[in-house]
């Protein structure tokens, strides 16, 4: 992990912690325009500004309204800023704006973006990427159409997980989001945007999406029209579904279940460890089912509030005749707890209103029922088919074949043979314990497949901790042969070190040093990361006297 500057506001409306980008300049204020939005008193719709590269330079334009405490100094040298001054701030440095107060500290780089950004923020920084380098870089531009304009409240998607530190979420307006992903290359574009998208599509919400590459366009506005021109081109909810097959006895019995329970209109309860493919799990159920033909609608439980469910164009009005997909049925607040048992109660007495619901939850629904944070009585009216979904370390016999398929999907999109896995590697897929289940199975391989030249697929693509390198204190190559490291698995990682340490003493930025080893290059400062190699930062930019 490495270090990242944050800004932490505090003030009586407000409590952010914000990671701050390597460079660019953002816009403070109350306006929602704002890069940072901080709705406090004394705060102006744009009221200042920050410029971010080596420091950290800040300028406002309201006088007497910015007051610098550094930290160390007394009270009687704070200083006012007048109106267009630019300030020289340090890492520690606190800021009053209105009635808001700011700070500049450093911290670990989170492993994910922590918000949705501004288009003027993101065609900066596309702008940044664009000119940096003589070489054309690699990255995607995906817009996204989503059914409704979702905002900030994306932070606490899924999306959020598929993407690095480095990329960008930000709001067009009208229910479009736009998407920054670096280090990829053109030829992975298209899988990546299905890949982004599809994450969204199985939250419920419909989803349209068109991507664009620096090919497609000279400049940040061109991109994103490019990308805008072609939403919907890219099929997203009508993906291949997964098969439903296993060779572990158990996970047998579950389809099997599934396959006599579909014919029926109970209602299920479908609970499971997270990843374990609970919505492969829904989706099969209503496609066996004779409603198949109906809508399924998606809603996650957080969201299902008492006024959505007797709204006329609510989740349940629009799945009458269908089935309603309540995703963490456990976040349901308490009032809409009461209206879905009313609402289950009243459908048995008109087949009119007649919803199929199906939930999922990664809890024990009957414990918190017991403890008394989940609702008895709906309890059992959801449960009245209860399916569980086996986590991937109780299915050692299907490690494999899941690996496989998804090594040759991730291939096929990329229209490449797909590689074989070395026997090595199939041992450590075995031996790992899968916390993330098949969801985290699937990243692996598909991460694996994007990073392979070759025609088998090894441990050294598998991240550290599956194949048991260590994150840190990677030892060089060895000198003489009595150096050598003990186990072949050092010894792989000595030469990935040395290769990589070669390549950056050769090349002069990251990017070429990637290219050259023939590494996408998100993958490559990863790697850095996990070999303890420090990444390279530009030299300070010196001061003109």
């Amino acid at each position: 992990m490495t270090q990242i500057r944050y800004l932490v506001a505090r003030g009586k409306n407000t409590a952010l912690r914000l990671a701050l980008p390597p460079l660019g300049r953002l816009t403070l204020g109350s306006s929602a325009e704002a890069d940072i939005r901080i709705r406090e008193p004394g705060i102006e719709p744009n009221h200042l500004e920050l410029f971010l590269d080596h420091g950290i330079g800040l300028r406002t334009q309201y006088p007497d309204t910015l007051v610098l405490p550094f930290e160390g100094t007394p009270p009687h040298d704070e200083r006012v800023a007048t109106a267009g001054e630019t300030v020289e701030l340090s890492l520690g440095d606190r800021v009053r704006v209105g009635r808001a107060e700011l700070a500049f500290i450093v911290g670990l780089e989170d492993a994910r973006p922590n918000r949705v950004w501004t288009r003027a923020y993101l065609e900066h920084q596309l702008q940044a990427a664009l000119w940096d380098g003589d070489e054309t870089p690699n990255l995607v531009v995906t817009v996204v159409q989503l059914s409704e304009d979702m905002g900030d409240e994306l932070a606490e998607e899924p999306l959020f997980d598929r993407l690095g530190a480095q990329d960008i979420v930000a709001a067009l307006g009208d229910g479009q989001l736009a998407i920054m992903v670096m280090g990829v290359r053109p030829a992975e574009a298209d899988h990546l945007s299905r890949s982004l998208a599809r994450t969204l599509d199985r939250r419920g919400y419909a989803v349209k999406v068109g991507m664009a590459v620096p090919g497609d366009g000279d400049d940040p506005k061109e991109l994103l029209d490019v990308a805008t021109r072609r939403l919907g081109r890219l099929e997203v909810g009508d993906h291949k579904p997964e098969t439903l097959s296993s060779e572990d006895p158990e996970t047998r019995k579950v389809f099997a279940l599934l396959g006599r329970v579909a014919a029926s209109p109970a209602h299920v309860l479908v609970q499971g460890e997270t990843g374990t493919g609970k919505e492969v799990i829904v989706e099969a159920l209503h496609a066996k089912s004779p409603m198949a033909e109906t809508p399924m609608v998606r809603v996650r439980g957080s969201d299902l509030s008492e006024a959505s469910l007797d709204g006329r164009e609510g989740p349940w009005v629009r799945a009458a005749g269908g089935l309603l997909f309540i995703d963490e049925v456990t976040t349901l607040p308490p009032q809409s707890q009461v209206r879905l048992a009313q609402l289950l109660d009243d459908e048995r007495t008109d087949a009119s209103r007649r919803v199929r619901v199906v939930a999922t939850t990664n809890q024990d629904l009957q414990t918190l029922t017991k403890q008394g944070r989940f609702r008895t009585d709906l309890y059992y009216r959801l449960n009245q088919v209860p399916i569980e979904m086996p986590p991937l370390r109780r299915r050692q016999a299907d490690i494999l074949p899941l690996a496989r398929q998804f090594i040759a999907d991730a291939a096929e999109s990329l229209a490449r043979n797909a590689p074989r896995l070395t026997r090595p590697a199939e041992a450590q897929l075995l031996s790992y314990g899968w916390p993330g289940n098949i969801r985290e199975l699937r990243n692996v391989m598909e991460r694996a497949v994007l990073t392979c030249t070759e025609e088998t697929l090894g441990t050294e693509l598998l991240p550290p901790e599956i194949s048991g390198v260590a994150s840190k204190g990677v030892p060089d190559e060895p000198t003489s042969p009595g150096d050598r490291p003990k186990t072949l698995r050092a010894e792989m990682a000595a030469l990935e070190r040395r290769r990589i340490l070669e390549a950056l003493e050769k090349y002069p930025t990251q990017t070429d040093a990637a290219k050259a080893l023939d590494i996408p290059l998100r993958t490559f400062l990863n790697r850095l990361d996990a070999l303890g190699i420090p990444r390279a930062r530009k030299p300070a930019k010196s001061s003109k006297s």
